[in-house]
C-alpha cells in the first residue's frame, strides 16, 4: 500500500456536494449551483474542497462516470511520430480517427477532456469563490487557494492546447449566463492560465515544507516549473506571443534549479517504478494508491485512486503467468527506438517487445501476439511489475497504484537549456545538457532487465553519450534530442514537435514508416494525414498554419453559442 494517497481521495461529503454541481457539459444544471455554499466552513471541509479538485485531475488517468477517454498520451504521444496506438485496426475507432487527424465533434476523448478541465474549473471556482469569507485558518486558506489557483491554471492550460478558443470562466456560471460564455482567444487563454500559476506561487509551500501526508499537493516549484512550460508552448503555438517570453522560460526554470529543492535522481531507471514516485526529481505528479472500490467505474469510482493505463498499454493477447491481459493501447514506434543513441540505458526504461533484449521483463522473458500489436514494443514505462502490483491489478482492472509524472527536474533543464540557447547563453545551455546525458550515462539498464534478476542490471559501461559540444542549431537539435528520449513516451512528444513547427513534417515521416509487423502495407499508405492536419491547424507564430486544434465537442458549440476555429465535418 502507497503512503501518499490522501491527495485525489474524493470523501463522501464532498462527493455531495461537488460532484453533483456540475453535470457532463458546461452548462450546469441551475439547482445544484447553489448547493453547498456555506460547505467551507472548518478546515477539514475546506480540505476536502480542494482534494475534490484534484480528484478531477486524477480522473483524467481512470475509467469513472463512463469517461473512460480522457488520458494524456492519447494526443501527448499518439497523434505524434514516436507511438501507435496499438491494438488491431477497429478496436478503438475514436483515437484511429484522431491519429488520421478527422475527428468528429463527439469523440470520446475531446468530450473526455472537456469534462474533466469544466468539471475541475468548477469545482476551482467554487473554492476561490467561497473560501475569502470562509472562518478558517488564515494560513490554511491561502494555501488552499493557491493550489486552487494551481489547479484551474492546469486545466484552462489544456483546453488551449486542445482546442484553442473557449470559455475560460473564473467565477461561478450561473443560470443567468447560460448561452452567454465569453470565448476567450488563443493568446487570452494563455494568459489567464499564466495568471493562475503566478498568483499561485506566493501562497504555497516548497515541496520541503509540506508535512509527509501532505506529499503530492502543489508546490511553489511546481507552479513555476508549470509556468515556465507554458511559456514555452506559447511562445511556439500563440500567434501573438514575443520572442521575450523566453526570458520568462529562462527565469522561472531557473528559480526551480536554484531552489536546492530538486535534482536529478541519480539512477534514471528507477523514477519509473513504484519507489520512485515522489523522489527528488519529481515536480509534480498525479498520486494514485490501491483501492478495490474502483473496478471500471463500478461502485464508489468517485472516491477510489486507482487508473487504467496499465491494464490498457499491457501485452495484448498472449497469455502470461502472473500477468493480467492488457489491451494493448499505446505502444512505441520503431522510429523512437532509432533515436536513441547507441548505447544509451534509457531505452531500455522505455521500451520492452519480443524482438528486444530477449523479450524480458521483470526478469521474465515474456510471450508475444505481433498480429495482436501495431508495432514490436510496448512502454516499459508503465510495464506491470509482477511481484508488486499484477495482483491488485488482475482483482481491480481499473485500479492501478502508480502515479503519473506530470513534470520533473530533467525537463526543467531542459526547458533552462532551450532559453538559454534562444538567449545566447551557449554555456549554460551545454551545461544544462550535460546533467541530463551525465545521469543517462551513469544509469543502470531498466529493473529486471536480464532474465532472473529483479533488481537494477548495470550496463557496465559509462562511456557512451559524449558530451555534446555544439554551437548554433546543432545544439538546438541536440536540446530538441534529449527532450525526445529523456522525456520518452510522458506525453510531451506531439506539443514539443507542435511549438518547434516540426509537427506537419513528422507526420510525413509516420506515413513513410508506420505499419503493423506483420503487416505488408503502410498503415497509412491510402492516406494524407499531414493534409487532413493542415485542415485543421490555425496560424501561430510563424505566420503559417501549422498549430493543429481540436473540434470543440458538438453539443457544447451549439448550446453555448461556441465559434469553431476550424471547419467541422
Amino acid at each position: 500500500m502507497k503512503k501518499f494517497i490522501n491527495i485525489p481521495v474524493l470523501i463522501v461529503g464532498i462527493i455531495a456536494l461537488l460532484t453533483y454541481s456540475c453535470t457532463d457539459r458546461l452548462d450546469i444544471e441551475p439547482s445544484s449551483l447553489r448547493t453547498g455554499e456555506n460547505f467551507v466552513t472548518s478546515d477539514e471541509n475546506a480540505i476536502m474542497a480542494v482534494n475534490a479538485i484534484y480528484n478531477e485531475m486524477a480522473k483524467s488517468h481512470r475509467w469513472g462516470n463512463g469517461q473512460l477517454e480522457s488520458n494524456y498520451f492519447e494526443i501527448g504521444e499518439m497523434l505524434a511520430d514516436f507511438s501507435e496506438m496499438g491494438s488491431v485496426k477497429g478496436d478503438y475507432d475514436d483515437l484511429e480517427r484522431m491519429i488520421e487527424w478527422r475527428p468528429f465533434t463527439d469523440e470520446i476523448i475531446l468530450n473526455g477532456i472537456w469534462k474533466r478541465c469544466y468539471r475541475g474549473i468548477y469545482k476551482a471556482n467554487y473554492v476561490l469563490t467561497n473560501l475569502p469569507e470562509a472562518p478558517i485558518n488564515e494560513l490554511l486558506k491561502k494555501r488552499l487557494m493557491a493550489e486552487a489557483l494551481f489547479l484551474r491554471g492546469n486545466f484552462f492550460l489544456r483546453l488551449v492546447k486542445v482546442f484553442g478558443s473557449v470559455p475560460l470562466p473564473t467565477d461561478i456560471i450561473y443560470p443567468a449566463d447560460y448561452g452567454n460564455a465569453v470565448q476567450e482567444t488563443v493568446h487570452d487563454g494563455y494568459m489567464l492560465a499564466a495568471n493562475d500559476f503566478r498568483n499561485a506561487i506566493s501562497n504555497l509551500p516548497e515541496k520541503s515544507e509540506y508535512a509527509v501526508e501532505d506529499m503530492g499537493r502543489a508546490t511553489k516549484g511546481a507552479a513555476q516549473a508549470m509556468l515556465a512550460r507554458l511559456y514555452l508552448l506559447q511562445v511556439g503555438m500563440d500567434k501573438e506571443a514575443n520572442e521575450s517570453l523566453w526570458d520568462s522560460v529562462y527565469s522561472y526554470t531557473n528559480t526551480v534549479i536554484t531552489s536546492g529543492e530538486y535534482d536529478l535522481a541519480s539512477n534514471y531507471a528507477s523514477i519509473f517504478e513504484p519507489e520512485g514516485e515522489n523522489n527528488v526529481e519529481s515536480i509534480f505528479e498525479v498520486q494514485y494508491g490501491e483501492s478495490a472500490s474502483l473496478n471500471q467505474g463500478i461502485g464508489a469510482s468517485n472516491s477510489a485512486i486507482g487508473n487504467t493505463f496499465q491494464i490498457r498499454c499491457g501485452i495484448r493477447g498472449a497469455d502470461n503467468e502472473g500477468l493480467p491481459g492488457g489491451w494493448g493501447y499505446f505502444q512505441p514506434s520503431q522510429l523512437l527506438v532509432d533515436e536513441f543513441e547507441d548505447g544509451d540505458p534509457r531505452l531500455s526504461s522505455s521500451v520492452y517487445g519480443p524482438n528486444y533484449n530477449g523479450g524480458i521483463v521483470y526478469g521474465i522473458p515474456r510471450n508475444f501476439d505481433l498480429s495482436q500489436m501495431q508495432s514490436e514494443y510496448y512502454n516499459r514505462k508503465i510495464a506491470i511489475d509482477p511481484v508488486l502490483e499484477a495482483d491488485a491489478l488482475s482483482l481491480a482492472p481499473s485500479n492501478g497504484a502508480r502515479n503519473v509524472r506530470v513534470i520533473r527536474y530533467a525537463d526543467v533543464l531542459l526547458m533552462h537549456a532551450e532559453a538559454s540557447y534562444h538567449l545566447g547563453k551557449t554555456g549554460e545551455a551545454l551545461m544544462d545538457l550535460e546533467k541530463v546525458r551525465d545521469r543517462a550515462r551513469n544509469s543502470t539498464y531498466c529493473k529486471g532487465y536480464s532474465n532472473g534478476s529483479t533488481g537494477y542490471v548495470p550496463t557496465g559501461n559509462s562511456n557512451t553519450l559524449p558530451i555534446v559540444n555544439a554551437s548554433g542549431t546543432d545544439l538546438l537539435e541536440a536540446i530538441w534530442h534529449e527532450r525526445a528520449v529523456e522525456l520518452s513516451l510522458e506525453s510531451q512528444r506531439y506539443w514539443d514537435l507542435v511549438r518547434t513547427g516540426r509537427y506537419l513534417d513528422r507526420l510525413d515521416v509516420k506515413k513513410a514508416s508506420s505499419k503493423d509487423p506483420l503487416a505488408t502495407e503502410l498503415r497509412f499508405a491510402n492516406m494524407d494525414i499531414r493534409a487532413n492536419c493542415q485542415a485543421r491547424c490555425i496560424e501561430g507564430p510563424r505566420g503559417i498554419k501549422d498549430i493543429p486544434v481540436f473540434p470543440l465537442p458538438g453539443v457544447e458549440a451549439i448550446q453555448w453559442n461556441l465559434t469553431q476555429l476550424i471547419d467541422v465535418y
